[in-house]
């Protein structure tokens, strides 16, 4: 069986190099995206030349495998492409989204007015966020509808604290909470609650993003070696052994 190399089109670190010119000629070497792969690796184009693809590209621990995004800017329709790929370990492209979202880090898809869990389960449904005061789903987070619900401040900081005691993730954005309470999200302003009360919401209430962990950003895998061997996390990357060299011919 082959090895992959998967390759990014994007990328230009293929033209950086920590060899000294004066002792390997350049000419000895393919870029890798010219490659065309070897007896023993196969190297594979995830997104057309067209495509740009954005960092930084996400573990899945759960599924062990690589979630990508890229897209492609369309100025005549004045409308990007967008893609959203699951790559497995060897390189093979499992599942394609036709759109994308922030990643959270327990794996959900947010968008201002929707979430996804295509990462979490494979769901593509689009699930609005709810009201915690009427446990509805909100068509428009910046409607007068929704505004409507939270007017009263004191009122609205003693649900927020609420929900904030319960959720297992917490996000923050712009002028929002975002709460996940037994895998579903509520949406609240903060804001103008925060200046009436004459309070810092955010200091006092920082996100919860550590709890729940499941995406991890691939540049963040690598042991920290400036500790111990024993206590570094080895839960997806183990050292087995390596040697230190400044070129190779």
């Amino acid at each position: 069986m082959k090895n992959i190399l998967i390759l990014g089109v994007f990328l230009t670190l293929i033209n950086c190099t920590m060899i000294s010119q004066d002792k390997v000629k350049r000419n000895e070497f393919i870029e890798l995206h010219k490659h065309k792969g070897s007896e023993n690796y196969e190297v594979v184009e995830l997104f057309e030349n067209k495509f740009e693809m954005v960092a930084p590209f996400l573990i899945d621990k759960e599924k062990k495998d690589l979630v990508i995004y890229g897209f492609q800017e369309e100025k005549l329709r004045k409308q990007n492409t967008l893609k959203t790929k699951r790559i497995s370990n060897l390189g093979k492209i499992t599942k394609v989204l036709d759109d994308t979202h922030r990643k959270l880090k327990d794996g959900t898809m947010r968008d201002s007015e929707y979430y996804v869990n295509w990462i979490i389960n494979g769901d593509t449904t689009k699930h609005k966020y709810l009201d915690p005061f009427t446990n509805k789903e909100i068509d428009d987070p910046y409607g007068d509808s929704f505004k409507a619900n939270q007017k009263d401040h004191e009122k609205q900081f003693e649900k927020f604290k609420e929900l904030y005691a319960k959720a297992q993730y917490i996000y923050v954005y712009s002028s929002f909470y975002y709460f996940k309470i037994d895998k579903k999200w509520y949406l609240m302003r903060f804001y103008k609650m925060s200046k009436a009360l004459g309070l810092d919401i955010e200091q006092l209430y920082p996100p919860k993003e550590d709890q729940d962990i499941r995406m991890v950003a691939l540049q963040d895998l690598s042991p920290k070696y400036f500790i111990a061997p024993n206590e570094r996390d080895t839960q997806l990357i183990r050292e087995m052994e390596y040697e230190s060299t400044e070129y190779e011919e």
